[in-house]
């Protein structure tokens, strides 16, 4: 075990210089620091964390919270927020609490009592343990950064995509293709996505002139099995509003289980019902047909977050204070074999 006086003596540096750049903290050349470190490794140098966290009152760690991770939305996410952290020597505890809001608080906790520097969070729901969170900001002075949902009533950083726009775009790709009804398979109303997305398909009909029926509109779940979901609520929707030939989803797995629900019917997409997804994951080009869907750059979006993060750590270093912000990312519309024109559909 070599100690950080050995590392300045074959580095020819202070030992402040050793440890502003083990530790982190910058402000040293690139190609300086990259020597410290390399002597630093083969020496098989070791800090003691917990101690270093007591005396510095900074762990050098980010907790970063989804609610899951077995679908492919959040791992390109997840990879970005790691590579920044990595960048820039800091270290992350990931955890799935699900959309528990006990596991939640439990793992909040756990993450406090490891003296985890901010949080990165996907939010289940807006409202979902914002006390926790409040208090992170409030009373622990923790930057906290919400990505891709929003708290309705956290003063937090957010970064998220343009849903409502996205939505619209969906839309809009459908009436130029001469459809003029249309449903919707949305995800909960109560999630700040879910909202956003149904909200852009609606403003889309109106600016189009066409009306919507109230039971044009089922909620899929965004719990559990969503291609089910998808599929049962596909199955709901044709017996209240029959007649549509074109469905938005709010999600690529809700649109994967309609069109399976659709085939068991006895209908065909595109041919008989044009379906549009929302999220561009890896399966929806590979899905039969392959999907048209809303693309958001998720590893932009995690990259995004954690350098605001990161600012917001130096900032409170230095006792500087900034209002919250919100960012949204544009989305794109990405356009494949699900969607066609209703002049080439079967009347349904």
């Amino acid at each position: 075990m070599s100690n950080l006086k050995q590392i300045a003596k074959l580095c020819n540096i202070s030992e402040a210089t050793a440890s502003r750049v083990i530790s982190g903290r910058g402000g040293v050349k690139a190609e300086k620091a990259e020597r410290i470190l390399q002597v630093a490794e083969a020496l098989n140098y070791k800090r003691n964390m917990l101690a270093h966290a007591i005396r510095s009152g900074r762990s050098m760690t980010v907790a970063v919270l989804f609610p899951h991770i077995s679908n492919s939305f959040y791992p390109q996410i997840l990879q970005a927020i790691s590579d920044v952290l990595d960048a820039a020597n800091y270290g992350m505890f990931f955890s799935c609490p699900g959309h528990n809001s006990q596991r939640e608080l439990l793992t909040i906790a756990r993450m406090l009592e490891r003296r985890v520097d901010g949080f990165v969070v996907a939010p289940v729901e807006e409202s979902v343990n914002e006390e926790a969170f409040q208090d992170l900001r409030r009373r622990q002075s923790l930057p906290v950064v919400a990505i891709d949902q929003r708290y309705k009533n956290v003063r937090c950083d957010f970064i998220g995509v343009d849903d409502r726009g996205g939505a619209m775009m969906a839309t809009r790709h459908l009436v130029e293709l001469g459809h003029r009804q249309m449903a919707s398979i949305a995800l909960p109303l109560k999630t700040y996505t879910g909202a956003q997305r149904l909200l852009g398909f609606k403003d889309a009909l109106l600016e189009s002139g066409l009306a919507l029926a109230p039971q044009a509109v089922v909620e899929g779940d965004n719990v559990g099995d969503m291609v089910a979901a998808g599929t049962q609520a596909v199955r709901v929707l044709r017996q209240q509003s029959p007649h549509f030939t074109a469905l938005v989803c709010g999600n690529d797995y809700l649109a994967f289980g309609a069109i399976l629900g659709l085939k068991l019917m006895g209908l065909r997409v595109p041919e008989d019902i044009s379906v549009v997804g929302f999220a561009d994951l890896e399966e929806s080009r590979y899905s039969v047909p392959p999907l048209t869907t809303v693309s958001q750059p998720r590893y932009d979006l995690g990259r995004r977050a954690a350098e605001l993060l990161l600012r917001r750590l130096a900032e409170r270093s230095k006792q500087i204070i900034e209002e919250p912000t919100s960012t949204l990312l544009p989305a794109e519309l990405i356009v494949r074999a699900s969607t066609a024109r209703v002049s080439t559909q079967k009347s349904t």
